[in-house]
């Protein structure tokens, strides 16, 4: 009994294109859309669009971010529905094969001790990045290494092979996975206390604390696709929040989880970015 939740925000087009193909596979799963207070109409017209189809379209109160919107949808249903099952997908994610779902529930389920198992992600140019679909919880170095834009170093994921085709990870990408709701609720759900970025790191510390596993299917691959993001034009405005959006989220992770470890490292890290940001957008405004 399987509820796949898509969180969507100003995404209509993606959303559409991701459920429409759900759709076709007929594979009785519960397909809810979860509206995180998109200023454009999407939910009005998701609402329309799907009126009459086997969808759910929900709206939350509020935008409080990722945790708490995919929170909201898994848990309408958990009670309408009383799945045992949640997938969780960005909108922009597709899905190429009707058994991808099945092979994932297949291997889930093979051992108590999985909650959670994701799948590889090709990106929008058709590359296979294995950096992309799952990586290490960072280390109280990494935590302000990795948030630094000024000679950041990737950090090859620790995988380690547990069945034929399945590696054992510390966190899957947040952007499509399944996970047994018994075990997300022994470990209280996503926290909520992030707007975004660093979800999958808090989980895969949550998983770990209560001694449960992250996978990964190294046979099954999915979509994720990047490419309009990537075309747009960032502002530096943007550029500037999303760094602010990281640091907070890193910094309730290390007052939270690292008890307090690498704060100061990590507020340095933030300046540093800040500084990073705006010369590079004075550099820009000289010589273009």
């Amino acid at each position: 009994n399987v509820a796949l939740i898509i969180l969507n925000y100003c995404s209509f087009n993606d959303c559409v294109t991701c459920v429409d193909q759900l759709l076709l596979f007929e594979s009785g799963s519960h397909i809810i859309i979860v509206d995180n207070q998109s200023p454009d109409g999407s939910y009005e017209r998701l609402k329309e669009k799907y009126n009459a189809a086997s969808v759910d379209v929900l709206q939350t109160t509020e935008n409080r971010g990722y945790s708490a919107g995919n929170n909201f949808g898994i848990q309408f249903a958990v009670e309408k529905y009383h799945v045992d099952t949640v997938g969780v997908l960005n909108p922009d994610v597709f899905i190429p094969d009707a058994d991808l779902i099945p092979e994932l529930l297949t291997k889930l389920y093979s051992d108590d001790s999985y909650a959670i198992i994701g799948a590889c992600v090709i990106n929008a140019s058709g590359v296979y990045d294995p950096n992309a679909s799952a990586w290490n919880i960072p280390s109280r170095r990494e935590l302000w290494r990795g948030h630094c834009l000024v000679k950041r170093k990737k950090v090859s994921p620790k995988w380690s092979i547990v069945a034929p085709k399945l590696a054992q990870v510390e966190c899957v990408a947040g952007c499509f996975f399944l996970a047994k709701v018994a075990h997300l609720s022994k470990i209280g759900y996503l926290d909520e206390n992030t707007f975004l970025y660093n979800e999958e790191n808090i989980l895969g510390i949550k998983c770990k604390q209560e001694g449960f596993k992250e996978v990964l299917a190294l046979d099954q691959f999915y979509y994720h696709n990047h490419r309009k993001k990537k075309e747009l034009k960032v502002s530096f405005r943007k550029k500037v929040q999303a760094t602010k959006n990281s640091y907070l989220s890193r910094r309730y992770m290390c007052k939270t989880y690292y008890q307090s470890r690498g704060l100061f490292k990590l507020w340095l890290a933030e300046r540093i970015n800040r500084i990073y940001l705006a010369g590079a957008y004075f550099k820009n405004k000289l010589f273009h």
